[in-house]
Formats: C-alpha cells, structure tokens, sequence
C-alpha cells in the first residue's frame, strides 16, 4: 500500500504506520491491548454506568495479554481487528508510535504537529516512559534486542 502523505489526515497516517508496522507490534501487543483497555475503560466510566466490575475487567484482560503472548501475528491482528473498532485501534497505535518517537528523540511539540495528537496524550506517554521500571521501556527495550538479532 502507498500513503499519499498529502491527501490524508494526522489518524489515518497513525493507522497506514500501525498497519505497515505489524510484524514489529505484534510482540508487544499483548501489553498494549490491555494499557490501551484499561485506558478506554477509564474513559468509559465517566460518561456511562459500567455494570462490569474491576476484577472481571482484570480477569479478562489479563487472558486477552495471554492470548496474544501465544499467538501468531497474523492471528493476533485478526484477534484485534475483531475486538477493537477502527478507532480503538487507532488509539492503540496511536499510543505506541508516540512512546517511540519519544524515545527517538522527538519532541513533544514535533510530535503532536506530525500525527495530530494531544499534548496531554503525549506528556502522559512520556511521564510513563519516564518512570522507574517503565513498562514502556522495558517494552522498548525488547523491540530493540528483537531487532538487533534480526
């Protein structure tokens, strides 16, 4: 597929990146489909009575994380495909492309005029990627060992 960088929004520029970038994602899917859940969970509650309680939220994303720990990667976008909407999907990857233009370097200014996003969303991803024991970096560093043995 080719992006007519011209012709397309800061959105669908994140979903062509997510796309294009499966094989990469894939291995950490499982982590981010749960942070991106519990994200749009949080949301959810505050605009509609959420009949679900926490531990059954919990209970269920962490074997979504084991699924996709287990899965192929093509079975693990089709499991996404089904499960979140477009826009969900967006969001997730959306999310990850700004942990790693921060951790490439990007400003959060250079970042947020590149693909449309929310200086808050972006703080919020680099307070993360900041913290002890991050799971972002952590994350992060695995794709780099991954790709180094490639």
């Amino acid at each position: 597929a080719v992006l007519n960088h011209a012709t397309v929004t800061g959105s669908q520029k994140i979903g062509y990146l997510f796309l294009m970038r499966l094989p990469w994602v894939f291995p950490f899917s499982f982590f981010l489909i749960c942070y991106i859940i519990v994200s749009m969970d949080k949301n959810e509650e505050n605009t509609q009575k959420n009949t679900i309680s926490p531990e059954l939220i919990k209970d269920n994303l962490a074997e979504i994380c084991k699924i996709l720990t287990y899965s192929d990667d093509k079975l693990a976008y089709e499991f996404l495909e089904c499960l979140l909407t477009p826009t969900e999907r967006r969001e997730m990857a959306q999310r990850w492309i700004l942990v790693k233009e921060l951790d490439n370097g990007r400003t959060q200014r250079e970042i947020a005029k590149e693909y449309g996003m929310s200086l808050c969303k972006i703080t919020r991803g680099s307070r993360e990627l900041k913290k002890d024991n991050s799971a972002f970096r952590r994350m992060l560093d695995i794709l780099d060992k991954q790709s180094r043995e490639k």
